[in-house]
């Protein structure tokens, strides 16, 4: 993700537009991400991005925070990777099929899709990603699959 994408992702939750997120509002942010905070891990997670110690974090902190977990989230693997790829796969049958693309994309990620593809994701959309998400074509996205086409993304992104 790019820091436009952080940037909408923020703006979503700061209703007051003051420029800074509360923990209250960053513990709703991860949960729209499908990451349910303990009280220590969002102590944990606003001490790592308040880099100012206001207790608060800002539009440009939490730009530098979430990049710096993606990073830790491709050096660490796994771990990380298949908490994300759990998040797609509601009913937990080890596959991402089309509707449960289109339910994350327009539920869990509404704002950040709306923004990239400018209108709720359509069928021809879902079918779009599951042709570029789907390598072995069997019509459902498994987690080598998903893994796979995270890191051509990334490779692309950084190249």
């Amino acid at each position: 993700m790019d820091s436009n994408t952080y940037i909408k992702s923020f703006q979503l939750f700061d209703k007051d537009e003051k420029g800074f997120i509360g923990k209250h509002e960053l513990r709703q942010l991860f949960r729209s991400f499908g990451q349910y905070l303990s009280d220590k891990d969002l102590r944990l997670i606003v001490a790592e991005g308040d880099l100012n110690g206001d207790g608060k974090i800002s539009i440009q902190e939490f730009v530098g925070l979430m990049k710096r977990r993606m990073r830790s989230a491709w050096e660490s693997g796994t771990d990380d990777l298949l908490r994300l790829f759990k998040i797609f796969d509601i009913d937990g049958n080890g596959v991402i099929d089309k509707h449960e693309l289109r339910h994350v994309c327009n539920f869990i990620f509404i704002g950040i899709v709306m923004d990239a593809v400018g209108h709720f994701v359509t069928e021809e959309d879902v079918e779009e990603m599951m042709l570029a998400a789907d390598l072995d074509g069997n019509g459902s996205i498994d987690y080598n699959d998903f893994l796979t086409f995270l890191a051509d993304l990334n490779e692309t992104k950084l190249n």
